[in-house]
């Protein structure tokens, strides 16, 4: 009843209709004993399929056995047809809910749900249905608009389907109704009408399509997510043994503008709180004489850091017991420096014309002076002492490439080089930590993510914000590999140009609940920190501190935990009381996060039964030294707050039945 049954799905150029094994006309795919599909066409279509628990893992290959070049259009992922059961069909509202999750650039990993009806998919006649629900992205920022998966909930059997495309280019899922009251899931990446994909596969040769994700289990959205961060951490190619405590200049403190005079307090304070990674992010490799970007060339500047110079810089965080960081942008090349004169006919083109924006554009993967270029970058970073990259990624590619494949696989194909280079470098340096970001999480899709040690989540700037972004996406990635920001302190991008004492509240009675306000959303991840906490005073530094402690005492239980919704998913720029916590496989233990954003009520009640039982204990383990009242009886968490941007950080002890 609640089995899925994966298909290969074909079409050729000329045809209208899209062919599965049904095979109606022009192409029949027909099952054979050893697990493939042949057609009538000379394709032979074959599988590889891995299941880690109700997670299952499937790749399709199809290959031209016949003797004449065949026109493809459409090489689906998978198809599922025939998903349900139980008495009531898919167009009844009391049967399914669907769970989207939403990006766009500083709102990243916003979850929806909704009825079929409302997102268009309907029951119009007695004739079958046409219509469809459809989600797209185009281009390699691949998560700019949705997270390729969707979650459908069958409230009839309480069980939950999920499914998932892994890929870093352009990519397009549909869901539609069958007329057996059954729906049907399409993923595929290979798509002449989404990004006019097609294939000219001549005799013996083969095409592998993107891999997909598909399963069901009991539950809802928890026991979903919970599945496939399980699956995302056995088929991760990149898992850290020990999650830092990093700082980063970027976010809310240095913008790109680094310094000696701004440094060094900096860092002197992040060690002095317990950091143990901190980056230097976009501007060591600026000159400081004009605006030009430089990206690509890679060649740090000594004129930035007077008195130290960069090596200097380095040189100074590895004394403070902190390995060094700094940031790099590694696809792209900026019309500025020498290295676009040296790498011109490998910057990739759509119609003759470089890709990209801002005079920065790409650079192509797959050649190998490209490889041996970036190489000697990394090597000349690492000689230096360099044992952290910030990699990031500001632009899109679009729809297409120029080259000997169609546009739109020029895109994926160069992504796979890209991430086989990134598993050479981890390779080469064991020890060398390589972060993903895309302006915050614009390109985090599983395909890039195994690669990577952890993602910068978000470019927002509003702390506020931030719980509703990590508690979506801890849904979509690992926990572990959450690089969650808490920025006390903060100077905005509008302040940026102001001297960091102006722009700072330095001696606002605010600082304290804004402090905790941060740092509960840095521990519920893997901690990343910035703001000017140079300015931080005796009490706000034991805050961090204290955070920062805690984190570390925690973060083998973050990286071993699952996400968990007492009130649903935390919709942004929403006012209101929330909590969010994490947990690990056995509930034993529970670390849960409160927060209260701009209510208009003190007092919240919590129901966290569906969590714990009658001798559950709970302490509060963040802040320390704040009189906080809660209570805590029956499975219910009253909590009073009296700041409207407050928060708590709660630990949970469950013992084992």
């Amino acid at each position: 009843m609640n089995g899925i049954i994966s298909k290969p799905m074909i079409k050729l150029a000329g045809c209208n209709t899209l062919w599965t094994l049904s095979g109606k006309s022009g192409i029949e795919l027909k099952s054979r004993d050893d697990g493939c599909f042949t057609s009538n066409t000379g394709l032979l279509v074959s599988s590889t399929e891995e299941q880690y628990g109700c997670v299952h893992q499937v790749q399709y290959t199809v290959k031209n056995t016949s003797n004449d070049t065949v026109k493809i259009e459409h090489m689906s992922s998978s198809c599922f047809e025939s998903i349900g059961g139980g008495l009531l069909p898919w167009y009844d509202e009391r049967k399914y809910k669907l769970h989207i999750c939403h990006f766009t650039w500083q709102g990243e990993a916003q979850w929806r749900e909704s009825s079929l009806s409302d997102l268009g998919l309907y029951k119009a006649s007695n004739h079958g249905d046409v219509n469809a629900i459809q989600l797209r992205s185009v281009g390699n920022q691949s998560t700019a608009l949705y997270f390729p998966q969707i979650f459908i909930e069958d409230m009839e059997l309480n069980v939950i389907y999920f499914f998932e495309i892994e890929t870093t280019g352009n990519w397009y899922i549909e869901i539609s109704g069958n007329s057996d009251g059954t729906l049907r899931v399409e993923l595929n990446s290979a798509f002449f009408n989404n990004d006019n994909w097609f294939l000219n596969l001549e005799s013996g040769k083969e095409y592998t399509a993107s891999p997909c994700v598909y399963g069901v289990t009991d539950g809802g959205f928890e026991e979903a997510a919970a599945a496939l961060t399980d699956y995302r951490r056995s088929t991760s190619k990149a898992s850290l043994s020990v999650m830092p405590a990093c700082f980063n200049d970027y976010m809310n403190c240095l913008w790109a503008m680094p310094e000696t005079h701004k440094l060094l307090p900096l860092i002197d304070k992040a060690a002095e709180v317990g950091c143990e990674v901190f980056c230097i992010d976009a501007g060591w490799q600026k000159d400081p004489n004009t605006k030009d970007m430089d990206l690509g060339d890679w060649i740090w500047r000594d004129e930035r850091f007077p008195g130290y110079g960069f090596k200097g810089i380095i040189d100074y965080i590895k004394n403070k017991g902190m390995l060094p960081g700094v940031w790099l942008e590694l696809n792209s090349i900026h019309e500025s420096g020498d290295a676009h004169k040296k790498f011109a006919d490998y910057l990739l083109k759509r119609n003759g014309v470089y890709t990209g924006s801002a005079y920065r554009y790409q650079i192509d993967f797959r050649e190998p002076a490209v490889i041996e270029y970036m190489s000697e970058v990394i090597d000349r970073l690492y000689s230096v002492g360099v044992r952290f990259i910030k990699n990031d990624y500001n632009q899109t590619s679009g729809i297409a490439f120029d080259g000997d494949l169609c546009g739109g696989e020029e895109v994926r194909d160069n992504s796979i080089a890209f991430d086989k280079f990134i598993d050479d470098i981890r390779e080469k340096y064991p020890d060398l930590i390589i972060e993903n970001c895309a302006s915050g999480a614009m390109r985090c899709d599983n395909s890039i993510m195994r690669h990577f040690h952890l993602e910068s989540i978000s470019d927002q700037e509003y702390y506020y914000n931030n719980p509703s972004i990590l508690s979506g996406i801890a849904a979509c990635l690992p926990p572990e590999k959450c690089g969650s920001w808490a920025y006390p302190y903060p100077q905005l991008f509008d302040d940026r140009l102001k001297p960091a004492a102006e722009a700072v509240k330095v001696n606002s009675d605010d600082n304290a609940n804004e402090t905790v306000f941060n740092m509960v959303n840095g521990i519920l991840g893997l901690l990343y920190l910035s703001g000017h906490i140079e300015f931080a005073d005796s009490e706000n530094t034991r805050l961090i501190s204290d955070a920062i402690k805690i984190y570390k005492d925690n973060r083998a239980f973050i990286a071993s935990s699952y996400p968990i919704y007492p009130v649903g998913r935390i919709k942004i720029e929403t006012d209101g009381f929330y909590a969010y916590g994490l947990t690990n496989k056995d509930k034993s233990k529970i670390l849960l996060g409160v927060w209260r954003i701009n209510s208009h009520e003190n007092v919240q009640v919590f129901d966290l039964s569906k969590y714990v039982h009658s001798d559950s204990t709970i302490k509060l383990i963040y802040p320390q030294g704040y009189d906080t009242d809660f209570s805590f009886s029956n499975g219910k968490l009253s909590i009073k707050l009296d700041e409207p941007y407050s928060a708590r950080l709660f630990e949970i002890s469950n013992k084992l039945k």
